[in-house]
């Protein structure tokens, strides 16, 4: 697969913690084709995260792309060259855990910076009212 070309995807949080690395992104159409884009940096074998495979009840194979509006709480993990990618999916984000070596971390932050929008926090007044 090569380098698909999306809008940006908006990251509204990021954090890293020892051995992994975690993001959290609003939820958008194009998800798995920009998750394809800040991984196929860091490793040499990604695999396809936008298809959905099972073994239906007649014992046959299905194998679809995935329709993300219609996955919220939800969970995923996908293993493949020493890493762990984890997917949680909420009704309009995603919490995204990468665990990998630190080079494999630093390509992927690369890459997000390529591919994403940083949304600045909202400012909050904490201001005591008067009673």
């Amino acid at each position: 697969m090569e380098i698909i070309m999306i809008n940006k995807i908006k990251i509204l949080g990021i954090g890293n913690k020892e051995k992994y690395n975690y993001i959290i992104i609003k939820k958008n159409k194009h998800f798995f084709k920009w998750l394809y884009n800040i991984l196929q940096n860091a490793f040499d074998y990604v695999p396809d995260l936008d298809k959905e495979e099972y073994i239906d009840k007649n014992n046959k194979f299905i194998s679809k792309k995935k329709n993300i509006t219609n996955y919220f709480d939800k969970h995923e993990s996908h293993e493949f060259n020493n890493a762990r990618i984890d997917i949680f999916y909420g009704k309009e984000k995603i919490f995204l855990t990468i665990i990998t070596s630190l080079k494999n971390r630093k390509k992927i932050m690369d890459n997000l910076e390529k591919y994403s929008e940083f949304i600045k926090p909202k400012r909050i007044n904490l201001r005591k009212t008067k009673k």
